[in-house]
């Protein structure tokens, strides 16, 4: 079920290997052994530390691969992570909780009817039948969700702990400081969000003139443009279909940053978010697609 892939030696070679080719044979094989052992019956969590493993022997040993075996090995450990993660995850009923607004107008019609009458139902979003429909289901069995915020300041005291759901929200600054498990963000415009550290991975699709400030394990950028992330992230970001995206430091200074950040795993000396892999950009070149921020001393946080 982990799956194995990469360089096998064939018999009838004789020729002894590079010293290249051992680095590679030894790469595979210990990452290959990691995947190995999840099985069918390995628990959420247990499965979470082993590709949690698996993330960090890449992360440390990546320079023996060459661009292609990169990027190969990151979408093994992305499937790893959909399979024995994602679609493990308990499935519970949505309900909007501890909402505060503070400025702006009012919220959505559909959020304040589903407030008002304490709805315990997902409230059911048009179907999308774009290249992410497979991420959208995934997001639409989140345990948590925000949906159509417009034109305010929201903040969130749910106590999460599980997969949330941010989406088609505009020119709305969205505030959440309890720590999550997956979260989904999509089509969002011109808004600003400020989470607290996610265990898991953080998942963007179609947003465009945002800032974002996140902190996970892994961080996946889909078709979105003109954005900033000030970003904690133990393994390089990775962006496929987009431009002018820009990347700080993590930047989200609240009450109980550095705990929440202690109880995740997370250390600043980790922090790689200068280390961003442009899934769409082959060259050796560095990707026009994205750029680092400077100057963060003078970013409000």
């Amino acid at each position: 079920v982990g799956g194995e892939f990469g360089h096998k030696p064939s018999h009838a070679c004789t020729m002894p290997l590079t010293e290249t080719q051992h680095a590679m044979n030894t790469f595979f094989q210990k990452f290959n052994a990691i995947l190995a052992k999840l099985a069918p019956d390995t628990s959420r969590d247990s499965a979470l530390q082993i590709i949690q493993e698996a993330q960090q022997y890449f992360n440390t040993n990546m320079s023996v691969l060459v661009e292609y075996d990169k990027n190969q090995v990151q979408r093994q450990i992305d499937e790893m992570r959909r399979i024995h993660v994602e679609e493990k995850r308990e499935k519970k009923k949505f309900s909007f909780k501890n909402r505060k607004k503070l400025g702006g107008s009012k919220t959505s019609s559909i959020a304040k009817e589903a407030s008002s009458k304490g709805s315990t139902n997902v409230i059911e979003h048009s179907q999308i039948t774009t290249e992410s429909d497979e991420f959208a289901l995934r997001a639409k069995s989140a345990a948590n969700q925000y949906r159509d915020l417009r034109e305010g300041h929201f903040e969130f005291d749910d106590k999460l702990g599980d997969d949330f759901l941010i989406e088609n929200c505009v020119n709305a600054t969205i505030e959440i400081r309890s720590i999550g498990g997956i979260c989904y963000l999509q089509d969002l415009e011109n808004c600003t969000l400020k989470l607290a550290p996610v265990k898991s991975s953080i998942m963007l699709h179609r947003c465009n003139g945002c800032t974002f400030h996140v902190a996970s394990q892994q961080i996946r950028i889909h078709q979105c443009t003109d954005c900033n992330f000030y970003v904690y992230a133990t393994s390089d970001p990775i962006i496929e279909h987009c431009t002018a995206l820009r990347f700080g430091r993590y930047a989200f200074n609240y009450d109980n940053v550095q705990e929440d950040l202690r109880e995740v795993g997370f250390s600043s000396k980790q922090n790689k978010y200068r280390n961003v892999k442009d899934f769409g950009w082959l060259q050796k070149e560095q990707s026009p697609n994205w750029s680092v921020i400077e100057g963060q001393e003078e970013v409000e946080k």
